[in-house]
């Protein structure tokens, strides 16, 4: 009997640096982590809130881009733990044959080469007291990584045996030395024979998969005309998939055809929210011509404001221009190259600009900035 799919959310995390560097393999092993640390919701790890997850009220999850977050270099294929309602859920948050950065390496190679990998947040860390860590949450995630590494193994053609924690990767020479899960599973009476052959049983039949559903998202209501960033031409692609989500994995809800005209609502990563005959949905940006010039979004008055100074964007082919002093606030377009800016505000690594007219904040790093209100511009 075929084991089923697990139940599973999906929430790509396009900005990650290892999911755009987009490296792919096809995996022969599995190697099963957990974080170490005692937070065990999905939120913390894995954003922006899809409705269901919740939201990380401190933007530190790891779809970020590197320079903003260096934790944003770990990213495994699924990440298992707790929603926003306390229920314990299966997120895909990259393509499963994409290689990913969980393991490190050992004396005979690195894990991430070979192996699918996923996270599990636990409910203890290392300086935890006595009794944090709950059976109830650890047997409701157990369950999770049986049904999902038989499905895995069925699926790749993965043998049972090769099913391992990170502990057992650096024993076999391909990953960095750490004891996660064991000293997760060793609280329990568990260890990771029991789990092999626990998989191996719901292969072969003798155990049944769970029935597993995800909670509904709440309905997403419809875009406002005052909601509008900017507009759009579909100028790249015969027929442009519109889809439910920032990413290739979520389901194509309809075609745009080329040189439809769209309006824009949101922009995450590479991946815009727009309105097209009647549907919303998301497009690849890749395909679509922006222009920021029609729209006129609601920003504070600057007519009377102070001028900090004035810029030009040096740094980066296209730099985001972000609501808020953060990679956690939405983006409101891409500046280009050499473009020029009015300064208003610095706050830490981050300037306050006028760009046409759209203001917003983005990173200095990126500036070449002269103080005063007097430049002399050309």
């Amino acid at each position: 009997m075929a084991v089923s799919k697990p139940a599973m959310g999906v929430l790509m995390h396009t900005l990650n640096p290892c999911y755009r560097a987009n490296r792919r393999r096809k995996p022969t092993r599995i190697i099963i982590h957990s974080t170490g640390a005692n937070n065990p919701y999905i939120k913390r790890y894995a954003g922006p809130d899809d409705g269901i997850i919740g939201k990380n009220q401190y933007g530190n999850h790891w779809n970020r881009e590197y320079k903003d977050n260096p934790n944003s270099a770990k990213l495994g294929n699924v990440i298992i733990g707790k929603l926003e309602d306390g229920s314990v859920a299966i997120y895909q948050t990259a393509p499963f044959d994409l290689r990913p950065w969980l393991s490190g390496s050992g004396k005979n190679g690195n894990g991430n080469d070979t192996a699918f990998q996923f996270e599990t947040c636990q409910d203890f860390g290392a300086s935890s007291p006595k009794g944090t860590a709950k059976k109830e949450y650890y047997d409701a995630v157990r369950a999770k990584w049986v049904h999902l590494c038989a499905w895995i193994c069925q699926e790749y053609g993965i043998a049972v045996k090769n099913v391992i924690d990170h502990r057992e990767a650096h024993a076999q020479g391909i990953a960095s030395n750490h004891g996660d899960i064991r000293s997760w599973m060793v609280l329990f009476g568990d260890t990771m024979d029991k789990l092999r052959a626990d998989i191996a049983a719901m292969l072969d039949g003798k155990v049944k998969p769970p029935a597993e559903i995800l909670p509904p998202k709440p309905p997403t209501p419809e875009p406002k005309p005052e909601d509008v960033i900017a507009t759009a031409v579909q100028t790249g692609s015969g027929g442009l998939n519109l889809r439910e989500g920032p990413g290739t994995a979520h389901k194509s809800i309809g075609s745009i055809p080329r040189y439809a005209a769209l309006d824009v609502y949101e922009i995450n990563g590479t991946w815009t929210r727009v309105r097209y005959a009647k549907l919303t949905g998301w497009g690849s940006a890749n395909y679509l011509t922006l222009d920021f010039a029609d729209v006129d979004p609601e920003i504070p008055d600057v007519e009377t404001e102070a001028v900090y100074g004035y810029a030009v964007q040096t740094g980066s082919a296209g730099l985001n221009i972000r609501t808020g002093a953060g990679t956690g606030y939405a983006s409101l377009g891409l500046i280009r190259r050499n473009a020029d800016l009015t300064v208003y505000e610095l706050k830490g690594t981050w300037a306050r600009v006028q760009w046409g007219n759209i203001q917003g904040w983005c990173s200095a790093k990126y500036l070449t900035i002269t103080k005063g209100e007097n430049k002399e511009r050309g």
